[in-house]
């Protein structure tokens, strides 16, 4: 743990500070005494510990801002929907290049973190997925001392893309895209913050990928998530299969939709194929086998306090 001293604290460099999974990464290493300098779109509110940086992932000065003397470099920001190619590729490719290697630049034999997707292993399956993979690999191009952590589904309190699922099956309802047969992997933010923490400064991290989850032999079928709901909520929570023509149905009409009104969508038809994959479960190496990180957090409690959050905020 690093000292808590102004002067002396490491300082990590963070994108997607705003974000999601990037809350947690803040409470977390700055509770465990670093400091931070944050990239940010717009005014944020000040914080002890934090250093705002206004500015984006295309804007180099920003990011010489940003990576200037700092120790670590966190790189969260991505994009999970796009119209295009480009969108995908201007965020979750080129400018994790960018970022990594003007942080080479300035600060030489420093660890550079990359929070990519299991997706990334799959690159055929969707533009998201390409973009991940190809980010990993102009990575891996710098002369930079890199840790790729590939992380499956995150969930947890604050999360808005599952929500959309929880309120099917608050209703009583667990939709299955295609198969009951297709397995994931499941995290919860906080784990995958300590994942982050865990690995700064560890040699043997340096130039190796690892894949998340939270430790779970053979991940999850969608039947297992509707059981683990149905025990919090003490009502029936049944799934049911959607045949994989009408997933693909409505991804092409999300993608057509897309087209025609110029925003982005969540479900396309590249991420239709992406959600009826039939393996997501962790395969290469495992973090957790280098005995510096393991999860914390089981299914039935991450669900059950997720679950009481978006109540409290009004969303369930």
């Amino acid at each position: 743990m690093p000292s808590s001293s102004e002067t002396t604290a490491p300082t990590i460099a963070l994108t997607g500070a705003t974000g999601f999974i990037g809350g947690w990464v803040m409470d977390m290493a700055l509770n465990a005494g670093y400091r931070l300098r944050a990239l940010t779109r717009r005014p944020q509110t000040p914080r002890d510990g934090v250093t705002w940086i206004e500015g984006t992932l295309e804007d180099s000065d920003s990011l010489k801002s940003l990576v200037k003397d700092a120790d670590y470099a966190v790189h969260l920001a991505a994009i999970v929907k796009g119209r295009t190619w480009q969108d995908f590729y201007t965020i979750n490719t080129a400018a994790t290049e960018t970022l990594g290697r003007i942080f080479a630049e300035h600060n030489p034999g420093k660890q550079f973190i990359f929070l990519s997707s299991l997706a990334a292993r799959e690159p055929q399956l969707s533009l998201y997925a390409r973009s991940k993979a190809e980010g990993e690999t102009m990575l891996k191009s710098l002369s930079l001392e890199w840790t790729i952590l590939r992380g499956p589904a995150i969930y947890g309190e604050g999360d808005r893309e599952m929500l959309p699922l929880f309120r099917a099956m608050i209703m009583g309802f667990a939709p299955i895209p295609g198969s009951r047969n297709n397995r994931f992997a499941l995290i919860h933010a906080r784990d995958v913050a300590a994942a982050i923490l865990a690995t700064l400064g560890k040699s043997e991290t340096y130039l190796r990928t690892f894949e998340l989850s939270d430790g779970r032999a053979n991940g999850y079928s969608m039947a297992d998530i509707a059981a683990a709901v149905e025990a919090i909520e003490n009502r029936p929570v049944r799934p049911f299969v959607i045949p994989a023509p009408i997933i693909h149905t409505l991804g092409y009409l999300g993608s057509l939709w897309a087209f025609l009104s110029r925003r982005s969508v969540m479900l396309s038809h590249h991420k239709a194929r992406e959600l009826l994959h039939h393996d997501w479960v962790p395969h290469n190496g495992r973090l957790d086998d280098l005995g510096l990180w393991a999860p914390q957090t089981k299914l039935a409690e991450g669900l059950k306090v997720a679950i009481a959050r978006y109540r409290a905020d009004g969303l369930l």
